[in-house]
């Protein structure tokens, strides 16, 4: 869970046990948390008392998520699912709002009309209602989904997901001010994000699950992406992951604060809004492609003097 405060200090908090009860004991087994926590919670779940370890799982969250006061709260993409459209587990993050009275945004589940699974993020007001969801657009091949032409793969295994993608760019709007939210390897996509802040966003959120990129070079990479995101749209952008790197970086690409990695905490992070629009939010990549263009054309011009020649 992350928590921020515009212009001040902003609550942060990075869970590494951010899951679904069913997969408690792949987590305990994959992610470095706590070593008592993680022998309580594998016992109980071995033990068939999957509520009662999913019990103690919520009251970590929350405890992180309401332990200083903040007028936003995030919580990171989780490796198994959320969904806040059960009531049971709508119930439970409705009440994480109203106790901080704050805004709350977290990943989950969501369906389409015919029942076709969404990675989505969800944004609660102060009361604890669902305002807002952007679906996730750019999803991650083999991960996510199967590309039509190896569709033969979901035959031999199950571990490929089936989500389906997006279809509009969402910004939401909390206390006054409006941001935009990008979902893990989206932020590999500057033509998506810069869509955001062209419908006026004021600050960005990636939220990102990296727990399986283990302890590889991958984790700087995908910070390194965000950064760039944030100096072409010249926005504040918090980076809250699972077992990842969680960041807040200002509009120069610089990170002026980051969560401890392998740990289940919370940390206030500093941030503004930004209303300006840079070339890149406003044009997107018209000068890339018109080099693209000119190159060919100097190409194509020395052919034909190299062919009129001969």
């Amino acid at each position: 869970a992350i928590r921020a405060r515009p212009g001040a200090d902003v609550k942060a908090a990075q869970d590494d046990s951010a899951l679904a009860a069913h997969d408690l004991l792949a987590h305990v087994r994959n992610q470095r948390i706590e070593r008592g926590m993680a022998e309580r919670v594998a016992r109980d779940v071995l033990r068939g008392d999957r509520a009662q370890a999913f019990e103690q799982f919520e009251q970590r969250l929350a405890t992180l998520s309401l332990d200083e006061p903040a007028p936003l709260i995030v919580w990171p993409e989780a490796p198994a699912p959320f969904y806040p459209d059960r009531p049971e587990f709508h119930d439970y993050i409705s009440r994480i709002a109203r106790d901080g009275n704050a805004n709350f945004l977290l990943g989950g589940v969501a369906y389409t009309k015919d029942g076709a699974p969404l990675n989505s993020a969800f944004l609660l007001d102060r009361a604890g209602e669902i305002q807002g969801r952007y679906d996730k657009i750019q999803l991650v091949p083999f991960g996510e989904y199967i590309p039509p032409a190896f569709s033969w793969v979901n035959r031999i295994t199950g571990e490929a997901g089936d989500f389906r993608p997006g279809e509009r760019v969402v910004t939401f709007e909390a206390d006054g001010h409006r941001f935009g939210v990008f979902i893990c390897y989206e932020s590999a996509f500057p033509g998506l994000v810069r869509q955001f802040t062209n419908q006026g966003a004021e600050f960005l959120i990636n939220l990102s699950n990296d727990g399986y990129f283990g302890d590889r070079a991958a984790r700087e990479q995908h910070l390194d992406l965000v950064r760039m995101r944030a100096v072409e749209n010249h926005r504040w952008i918090l980076r809250a992951t699972n077992d990842g790197i969680t960041a807040m970086i200002n509009p120069a690409g610089r990170v002026t604060k980051t969560i401890p990695q392998h740990t289940e905490t919370s940390e206030l992070l500093r941030y503004n809004y930004a209303s300006d629009q840079t070339l890149y939010a406003t044009w997107g990549d018209w000068f890339p492609w018109m080099c693209l263009l000119a190159s060919v054309g100097t190409v194509w011009k020395a052919l034909q003097r190299n062919v009129d020649a001969g």
